[in-house]
């Protein structure tokens, strides 16, 4: 009996070995793979474009290296092969999972934005800005330095509201004056009187070089507290424009006038452009303005008047109207060409976007619409990115 109660308790002996041998070996691998990491947890690629994606083990165990890759999301955008091999396919967003083979709970990913090349444009200068993730999708000579013609009158609308109530009543005056020979101009006298809103309009809408001095002059005397001449309200108005520039972030641009007559010592970018249009889509006076089509307006001194939109994207009887288009402004002069800046918002599913998009230093008129609209399409496609 003792002889057979020893067997057993050897027994026993043995299996409490052979279970903690098993269990120390099933700690001891599961200890041996803690993580995987890729070298790139994000990337972008244009469709046919391919990267190579690399995994590293922690703590590298030889008897667990096999991984598995695999498109978890956006299998028609992106394919991976065996070695971690990404290509682009169409436009969109995929995610990448790297896998532990022996322990699938153990994985890593990588989120792929594919892209489709942009279009190409005639403008000298180009930009898209996505306002819905805050990324420039696409630019042309972006930071290259080129008049602002008639875009600085973004400008001086968001000076003016920076130190002035839209319904503010101001007298138009002899700035006038100072008013370039050829200018584009919204018909106003002096001796007109007009609310800093009205003024705004015939700028922005009309695109009035009498308008901005008006409001130049008007915003730099009631800024200043001096009864300044014309000249020095304009150049101290322009000092305004700078420092505003400066603090919204405009790091490559310089402006001598309010409405962006060619001046060898005024000049923009696009992305410059596109950062002030952003800022000034943020103030509703103005976002409003540059949607109108046209507007008719009764001045604060009794006079009427009809503006028309120079932005023909606006208008339905146009071969460029774009009913998604919300404005924003025009501009053309000889060193700066013909310019425009668009933008765009539309949340129905086909055509869902809101973009930015910039181009100077087109040939033509139709040339900047149609540079615009190539744009447009292209930026719809990629709207992800």
């Amino acid at each position: 009996m003792k002889g057979k109660f020893k067997k057993i308790i050897a027994l026993v002996l043995v299996l409490i070995v052979i279970i903690g041998a098993v269990s120390v070996g099933v700690i001891y691998n599961k200890k041996k793979l803690r993580s995987i990491t890729l070298d790139k947890t994000s990337i972008s690629l244009k469709t046919g474009e391919t990267a190579k994606l690399t995994a590293t083990l922690e703590p590298l165990d030889t008897n667990n290296t096999e991984v598995k890759w695999m498109v978890t999301v956006g299998d028609t955008v992106a394919a991976v092969s065996e070695d971690g091999t990404v290509t682009a396919n169409n436009p969109g967003i995929a995610t990448i999972v790297c896998e532990s083979v022996d322990k699938p709970e153990i994985s890593a990913s990588c989120q792929v934005c594919v892209t489709s090349e942009p279009p190409k444009v005639s403008a000298e200068n180009a930009l898209v800005y996505n306002v819905d993730t805050g990324n420039i999708i696409m630019t042309k000579k972006a930071d290259s330095k080129t008049s602002p013609a008639s875009l600085a009158k973004i400008l001086t609308a968001s000076v003016a509201l920076k130190y002035a109530k839209a319904d503010d009543v101001f007298t138009v005056g002899s700035e006038l004056k100072l008013v370039k020979p050829g200018s584009s101009i919204c018909q106003i006298r002096e001796g007109f009187k007009l609310s800093l809103q009205d003024l705004i309009c015939g700028m922005l809408v009309s695109s009035g070089n009498d308008a901005a001095y008006t409001i130049a002059a008007n915003i730099a005397r009631k800024e200043s507290g001096n009864n300044m001449t014309d000249k020095a309200a304009i150049e101290h108005f322009c000092e305004l424009m700078n420092a505003y520039a400066k603090e919204i972030g405009m790091t490559n641009s310089n402006f001598t006038s309010p409405d962006g007559w060619d001046d060898d010592e005024q000049y923009t970018t696009a992305a410059d452009l596109a950062i002030l249009t952003r800022n000034a889509i943020s103030i509703p006076e103005i976002k409003e303005v540059v949607a109108y089509d046209s507007k008719h307006v009764t001045f604060a001194s009794g006079q009427h008047i009809v503006w028309s939109n120079t932005n023909l994207m606006l208008h339905k009887d146009s071969d460029f109207y774009n009913e998604y288009v919300t404005g924003f402004k025009t501009g053309s002069t000889t060193k700066a060409g013909k310019c425009l800046i668009s933008t765009y918002e539309s949340s129905e599913e086909s055509t869902a976007g809101n973009f930015v998009i910039v181009v100077l230093g087109c040939d033509s008129d139709a040339q900047r619409y149609e540079d615009t609209e190539k744009l447009i399409k292209w930026a719809r496609e990629n709207k992800h990115a």
